[in-house]
């Protein structure tokens, strides 16, 4: 079985928004690499074990299309999965990245979720993926949980948030197939929703190391006003996640 794969990161600067997102996602506990030019990536990735590249946003959109195409004969699938990040360009400077062969955008300034977020997105993108029933975003606000019971209150933060469920980031993370019910703080709302338990993820058992420590929780029930603050939510953020 296959190790992790790493980020590599093309930049030629000590400081720049490429070598700050390198420090971040190192707190993640993923693996980077460095290389100053185009040239010097396509010769790690070569190597292999790398799983995405990370381009500054304001690289010319000629040498990311050379790149990209590049790229697409390394390894298995189409090749390491490509994310730009920096200041969002002005005019049609996301056609022209998009054009070029970039998808996914980190735009400035992001919290830790988006980041995370987006940095798995392209590490899977050059995998094959099932198709999800319904569209997902990450939503970095306060939530609450309560066990069916009652007995037991869990404060945290939502990871990612969809229709049809979400993952709740907790240390105090819930056993698969426990029912609980939720409050979420979105769009200055308190909505109520309840769900069961799908997956727990909990040191000494990670259901999957690149997300954070807490548990999934398919929905099983949703006031009419829950659902359309979550699905306006959920349409809200996502045109930011794409170039």
């Amino acid at each position: 079985m296959p190790g992790p794969r790493s980020l590599l990161l093309l930049d030629g600067f000590d400081v720049s928004p490429v070598a700050m997102l390198g420090e971040r996602a190192r707190r993640f506990g993923l693996r980077t690499l460095s290389a100053a030019t185009p040239e010097q990536a396509l010769a790690l990735a070569e190597r292999g074990g790398v799983g995405a590249v990370v381009l500054p946003s304001d690289l010319p959109p000629r040498d990311i299309a050379g790149l990209a195409a590049a790229l697409r004969s390394v390894g298995p699938g189409r090749g390491p999965g490509l994310l730009v990040c920096g200041p969002e360009p002005r005019g049609d400077g996301r056609d022209a990245l998009r054009e070029a062969g970039v998808a996914i955008a980190l735009w400035e300034p992001c919290d830790d979720a988006l980041l995370r977020y987006q940095l798995n997105r392209a590490l899977a993108s050059a995998e094959a993926q099932p198709a999800r029933r319904a569209l997902r975003v990450p939503c970095s606000v306060p939530a609450r949980a309560v066990s069916r019971t009652g007995s037991r209150e869990k404060p945290g933060r939502l990871y990612t948030l969809s229709e049809r469920g979400l993952f709740f980031e907790t240390p105090r993370a819930s056993m698969r197939g426990v029912e609980i019910a939720l409050e979420l703080r979105i769009g200055g709302q308190v909505l109520p929703a309840r769900g069961r338990v799908a997956l727990a993820n909990v040191p000494g058992n990670l259901h999957n190391p690149k997300l954070p420590i807490g548990i999934g929780v398919q929905f099983t029930s949703l006031t009419p006003p829950s659902l359309r603050a979550i699905r306006h939510a959920v349409a809200a953020l996502a045109p930011s996640l794409d170039v």
